[in-house]
């Protein structure tokens, strides 16, 4: 229980100084310029991005019904859909970076599958990893684009090193979260169709978000090209799993502010992309507060 609190209190703490520095750099802008590159992005452009982030939560139900049924979960696609929805929903306004994996498990074990919660549980880290796996293997397209800036900023050279430069406590975890990966996918060792369709549809679910944000990024003005995008995202997508904030709000958007100056884009561009983005990432999962319900057991 200590060591719980402990994280709480430096999830809190992150997420008081993200949102700080964030408040700080909103504080720095010129309004006027702030609103003028607001006032580029188009209602055709904006539902344009509304609709590529939400196909991509859509390809995350279909990601984690393939899972399931890989391993002999039976669940509906629609029901798979739902609670995917009400599972986003939850990790966008509820104070936890894994309140919507925990809503998912919730629906799972509500009377609508006969899964148990070793099973349930499993289905949603596998989820996890393989959306983790598809995410970095966009990689080099971070280095491609920021890999002349990494040899600057980097204190070691290899991905040991990084791992060794973080706190003892953190470490543990990450090494706990792995074991805990390997047995899930143990289960799954029957079914490598599904882990090889699961991965795919992982791959999938990240091509529609990575458009929605060059497209508003292109509006805004900023040149930055389709992998760049993909690059960035990389990165903040890294940031935001460390439990350093609740849901990486405040986190990822400094990240934005930080990394897009260096592509071209001038600080209020930066800005108003991690705002607009964030709000509409954060609107697509509004239909899952209809389906809350569903997956809290009666």
């Amino acid at each position: 229980m200590s060591k719980s609190s402990s994280w709480r209190w430096v999830r809190l703490g992150g997420s008081l100084l993200a949102g700080t520095l964030l408040a700080w750099w909103l504080l720095k802008q010129d309004w006027g310029t702030l609103w003028a590159a607001m006032s580029r992005l188009s209602w055709p452009i904006l539902l344009a991005a509304f609709v590529l982030y939400w196909t991509g939560i859509a390809f995350n139900a279909a990601r984690w019904y393939t899972v399931l049924h890989g391993m002999k979960i039976k669940i509906s696609r629609g029901k798979a859909l739902r609670l995917t929805f009400a599972g986003a929903f939850a990790s966008n306004f509820l104070p936890s970076t894994v309140g919507g994996d925990t809503l998912r498990v919730l629906g799972l074990l509500g009377g609508v599958t006969s899964a148990s919660v070793a099973e349930a549980v499993t289905s949603v880290v596998v989820d996890r990893l393989l959306n983790v796996v598809a995410m970095y293997t966009f990689l080099p397209l971070t280095w491609l684009t920021y890999g002349a800036t990494f040899r600057h900023m980097l204190p070691v050279e290899d991905g040991g090193g990084l791992f060794l430069l973080l706190p003892p406590d953190l470490q543990a975890k990450l090494q706990q979260k792995l074991r805990s990966v390997g047995s899930g996918f143990a289960t799954l060792r029957r079914s490598p169709q599904a882990i090889g369709q699961g991965f795919v549809l992982a791959w999938l679910s990240l091509l529609p978000p990575f458009t929605a944000t060059w497209l508003v990024a292109r509006a805004l003005g900023i040149p930055v090209s389709w992998y760049e995008v993909a690059g960035t995202t990389v990165i903040t997508y890294t940031i935001t799993l460390l439990p350093i904030a609740f849901n990486g709000y405040g986190v990822r958007e400094v990240s934005l502010a930080v990394l897009y100056p260096l592509l071209g884009a001038t600080p209020a561009q930066a800005l108003t992309l991690a705002l607009v983005t964030r709000f509409l990432m954060a609107a697509t999962t509004l239909t899952g507060a209809l389906w809350v319900g569903e997956a809290v057991p009666r």
